[in-house]
């Protein structure tokens, strides 16, 4: 497919729309999802998580200076989304993501505040098996401020 603008700086509606006209699939997916579905039953917070993660496939799709900033949830997979500007290539980062998780796992996606992972999931709920992806409402921001461990990213 090519890589496709999902999001750029938090301008996540504005970008939809322009996105709609390069890649109607994953756009109209991301779009509807974002604007009347929102990720309501979709998230685990950080203390919930924290009591369950055995079992829990744990992937983090932040980019590598976000790992190295914040570290990262003990035995999570690293699995960058979107670079740095906003570019996503969502055929790649499937075929990453079958390699540590199937569409039966408990899959929870990790970010830095929950955005990014909210838009995510409207993408793995309308366009792919992992319907039953939740996230980590509030990201890795919301882990630390429970004084939660993480780990440093080794290179």
């Amino acid at each position: 497919m090519g890589q496709v603008v999902l999001a750029q700086k938090n301008e996540w509606c504005i970008l939809f729309d322009n996105m709609w006209q390069i890649s109607s699939g994953y756009a109209s997916a991301l779009r509807i999802y974002t604007r009347e579905k929102g990720t309501q039953g979709m998230e685990v917070t950080a203390k919930e998580l924290a009591t369950r993660l055995e079992g829990t496939v744990l992937v983090d799709i932040r980019r590598v200076e976000e790992w190295h900033l914040t570290g990262v949830i003990p035995g999570s997979h690293q699995l960058t989304f979107f670079d740095a500007a906003g570019n996503a290539d969502p055929d790649l980062w499937l075929r990453a993501l079958a390699d540590v998780a199937s569409p039966e796992d408990d899959l929870v996606l990790i970010c830095r505040s929950g955005h990014r992972t909210g838009v995510i999931l409207g993408f793995l709920q309308t366009q792919t098996r992992y319907t039953q992806a939740r996230h980590l409402a509030g990201g890795i921001l919301s882990w630390l401020e429970k004084g939660l461990p993480v780990v440093a990213v080794k290179d």
